[in-house]
């Protein structure tokens, strides 16, 4: 399980220096004040809205599965059960600048997902971060010192690498009677870049496609324990917006190299682990 919430840190952690790069010399996620909001109601959609129409009553069904390195189904493993969640968009409101739709999340995983608030224009699409954002299966194993709340870009319809920011990580971890030091480097980067079409139900759509990559090189301590266990991870999550329904499939690949795993009994010393969800219902405006 420890291997799991590892993972889930850095996914986790990823989200975070978005919203953090407002500390950056480079910000690429401010919204210049001089940019007018959308008004869904007076505008019709165009551009980077194309790939996330946002409406009330729309909603989206994924269904997230696991695969080994190899691409096969992890079977048999109760950390990494099959779930689905979906997304509907709940509300319409003018919200810190701009106008902007709630989403809530129900999964049946029986995770408590908090609602975000996205916004789309022409140029890109956009989620807010609250500093109070919830970690889901997270929540209680670790807490950062600050989540600076504002806009993150989480899709452009420019072809473009954003190097988002590089955290001094340091932090603590705690399973049960286990407690774990996690400290490095963190190095956090946005992808976005065309997809060329995409076929789904039989039918050819534009798409383009957004990556969040993690790297980090770092650390593991055990309390009680002297010494350190080197640690290195990478996560990349591809998400394939499709133009006029929205994400249609995200993968993320994380692949966590370390000593300790076999230390504490969890086998290999490499781990690749690959969650992906598939679109299974949508419903659109």
């Amino acid at each position: 399980m420890m291997k799991k919430y590892l993972l889930g840190l850095l996914v986790f952690g990823f989200m975070i220096a978005m919203a953090s790069c407002e500390d950056d010399p480079v910000d690429p996620i401010d919204i210049d004040d001089d940019d007018d909001p959308v008004d869904s109601t007076e505008v019709p959609l165009s551009g980077a809205a194309e790939y996330h129409p946002l409406e009330v009553g729309n909603y989206w069904v994924y269904e997230f599965t696991y695969e080994d390195e190899n691409g096969q189904p992890i079977e048999d493993d109760p950390d990494y059960e099959t779930y689905s969640n979906t997304l509907r968009v709940e509300e319409e409101a003018e919200f810190e600048g701009r106008t902007a739709f709630r989403i809530s999340t129900s999964s049946t995983s029986g995770d408590e997902i908090s609602d975000q608030w996205y916004s789309a224009d022409e140029d890109a699409i956009y989620v807010y971060v609250d500093e109070n954002q919830d970690m889901g299966e997270l929540e209680g194993l670790i807490s950062f010192d600050e989540i600076p709340s504002g806009w993150m870009k989480v899709f452009s319809m420019e072809n473009e690498t954003i190097e988002l920011a590089q955290i001094d990580l340091d932090q603590n971890i705690d399973f049960g009677e286990l407690s774990l030091g996690l400290s490095g480097d963190l190095t956090m980067k946005l992808k976005t870049e065309e997809n060329g079409t995409y076929n789904y139900e039989d039918n050819e759509y534009e798409s383009r496609m957004s990556t969040g990559i993690s790297d980090f090189d770092g650390d593991i301590t055990i309390m009680g324990l002297p010494g350190a266990f080197p640690i290195s991870a990478i996560t990349n999550e591809e998400s394939i917006y499709i133009k006029g329904i929205g994400i249609v499939e995200t993968s993320t690949q994380s692949e966590v190299e370390s000593t300790i795993f076999e230390f504490i009994g969890e086998g290999v010393e490499e781990e690749i682990v690959i969650e992906r969800s598939m679109l299974i219902e949508y419903s659109v405006k």
